[in-house]
């Protein structure tokens, strides 16, 4: 196998940048979110919820959207190599594969926790209207979170067809089959 391509967002993009574009997504998707389901739904007298929950929701959505982008890669079989790092207070997990990934798979598993906890949460509003305020946070901070998935996705569906994609401690490779 060659390798095609290797990604690195971080090095082709920027830290800082990547930041402030989840960031801004983050704030925007809160303001347009909340304003248009503000606009179709009724919604009754917010509760009085604390701030406990919302930061107890937000390290909640950021455990959940790394771990639904395990789950993908669980049910086809994928052997995982799962590292928890700590840094501050918070335990950080890095996820490896063991295996290359088929192109469809990893753009599934890429893509999945921004789609399904978005779902989720629009569900949510329309059964319980009066937490919309909270709910809108939830899914901003996932959006913001699938910025960077977003970013990733963009360059691997520039690949082969019939690529790979294998994790590297730098980022990721696009490996092609070498015919000849």
């Amino acid at each position: 196998m060659n390798c095609w391509k290797s990604i690195n967002i971080e090095r082709d993009y920027g830290t800082l940048r990547l930041a402030m574009i989840s960031a801004t997504t983050m704030l925007m998707t809160f303001l347009v979110y909340y304003l248009v389901l503000s606009s179709l739904i009724k919604v009754p007298p917010y509760l009085g919820l604390g701030p406990y929950l919302y930061i107890v929701g937000a390290i909640g959505v950021i455990g959940l959207h790394k771990l639904l982008h395990i789950f993908p890669l669980w049910v086809c079989g994928q052997r995982l190599i799962i590292e928890r790092n700590n840094k501050g207070f918070l335990p950080f997990l890095n996820i490896k594969t063991k295996d290359p990934l088929s192109k469809n798979l990893f753009l599934f598993s890429l893509l999945f926790p921004g789609v399904v906890i978005t779902i989720i949460c629009s569900i949510s509003v329309l059964l319980f209207p009066q937490g919309l305020h909270l709910f809108a946070i939830l899914t901003a901070i996932n959006l913001g979170l699938a910025v960077y998935d977003i970013v990733y996705a963009l360059q691997v569906v520039k690949a082969p067809k019939a690529s790979l994609i294998e994790n590297h401690r730098t980022g990721f490779h696009i490996l092609i089959r070498h015919v000849g």
